[in-house]
């Protein structure tokens, strides 16, 4: 049986209206967005009116559904590799549809006419186009790869109506194809080298030894062993943490053996290290002291790594800038078009937020805190919250 229309059935002239615009046109809206379209049909209820035209209901929609579809904008661009686009342009295409059901296609046909006005912008012609956006790109952390380079490239010809052939195309593309080339003999070398490192000191680490080899290589007493690491004469190569609050302490075979031609000295009254004539313990001074730290650390070894570091092809951004002013913002997107990468966090609850949000870009990400690690077998990307500088973290790549 149906029942008639009447004023009385709603709560409200904005219910009311709602009810007769949206049977008209048979555009519905999702729950929450209820309350949102409500009251912008409140705003543009007339006095005493309890319906609204249809064109005013459409335009609503498309208000309510902005932020929404800015969000999903941002998320086709950047899947696509189109980092260059930004959120300006994709807000004044958005706030272009009429459409209250415009789906990704609509939403990228809009986008089209306010890129090629953006990009003609830049410069008077492609090849200033192109640098000027590579040059944006570069000051926000971010680098072309081959495919988003050519994806640049096409979205200029279309720009500039540049037939497929062009000059300007095919020297750009082996410009692009040459500094690839360049930039992978680079990598490879850099990567080789560290490769070449890391397997020198896992020889090196393999080799060490327990206290209970001390003895037997410096052909001496446990007590006396005992005596001389704790005069820093005995070098510690690395203290490994176990359960129970414990240490193992290891030792270079190496550097034991070279000690051997001291024990008469040690054993015949020599001055320790830690305690000078008098019985008190000697000036040693910073540099000899950071010397032992360094040694008892492993830290003496850990400075070839800088070598390597030094021979990567890399560039370091520093962003600085007060409270809330997108720092963490900018770093998240530049780490999103990354193929690796990691985050450090001084905070376990920050760093479930920034895997929440590369997950919001598409990206998916693990977490290592010093409470639990959720390990992610498609990640590119290590989110961890170091709870000290010992931690290790190792990357994944795509």
């Amino acid at each position: 049986m149906n029942t008639a229309m009447t004023s009385e059935t709603f709560a409200s002239p904005a219910r009311e209206a709602f009810a007769r615009v949206s049977a008209r046109t048979g555009l519905s809206i999702e729950p929450r967005e209820e309350q949102d379209v409500l009251r912008r049909i409140a705003r543009a209820l007339e006095p005493g009116a309890r319906d609204i035209p249809d064109a005013t209901y459409r335009e609503i929609l498309c208000i309510a559904r902005r932020k929404k579809r800015v969000s999903r904008l941002v998320d086709l661009t950047r899947r696509s590799g189109r980092i260059w686009v930004s959120r300006d342009e994709i807000e004044d295409a958005v706030g272009t549809i009429e459409d209250p059901e415009a789906d990704d296609r609509a939403l990228e046909r809009a986008l089209a006419p306010v890129s090629r006005v953006r990009l003609r912008s830049y410069g008077t012609s492609p090849r200033a186009v192109f640098e000027t956006v590579q040059a944006d790109l570069v000051d926000t952390g971010r680098v072309l790869s081959p495919p988003q380079t050519d994806l640049l490239l096409m979205a200029i010809a279309l720009a500039f109506d540049l037939p497929e052939g062009d000059p300007f195309l095919d020297t750009a593309r082996r410009e692009e194809a040459q500094r690839q080339k360049v930039a992978s003999t680079i990598e490879r070398t850099a990567r080789e080298k560290r490769e070449k490192e890391e397997s020198r000191l896992r020889t090196w680490e393999e080799s060490l030894v327990p206290f209970q080899e001390v003895p037997r290589l410096l052909r001496c007493s446990h007590k006396e062993a005992l005596r001389w690491i704790a005069e820093n004469r005995l070098p510690v190569a690395r203290k490994v943490r176990e359960s129970g609050d414990r240490e193992r302490w290891e030792f270079d075979p190496a550097e034991l053996i070279a000690l051997r031609g001291k024990l008469g000295e040690w054993r015949n009254g020599g001055v320790p290290a830690a305690v000078g004539a008098g019985g008190k313990a000697p000036d040693m001074g910073r540099k000899v002291a950071n010397s032992v730290i360094a040694r008892v650390a492993a830290l003496d070894r850990y400075v070839a790594h800088f070598r390597t570091a030094r021979a990567l092809n890399r560039r370091i951004t520093l962003v600085t800038g007060p409270t809330n002013s997108g720092k963490s913002y900018t770093a998240l997107n530049a780490l999103a078009q990354a193929e690796s990468g990691l985050a450090l966090a001084p905070l376990r609850l920050l760093a479930h937020e920034f895997k929440e949000a590369l997950a919001s870009r598409g990206v998916e990400a693990s977490l290592a805190t010093g409470r639990s690690v959720l390990s992610c077998p498609a990640a590119a990307i290590w989110r961890p919250q170091w709870k000290c500088a010992r931690s290790i973290i190792r990357l994944m790549s795509r």
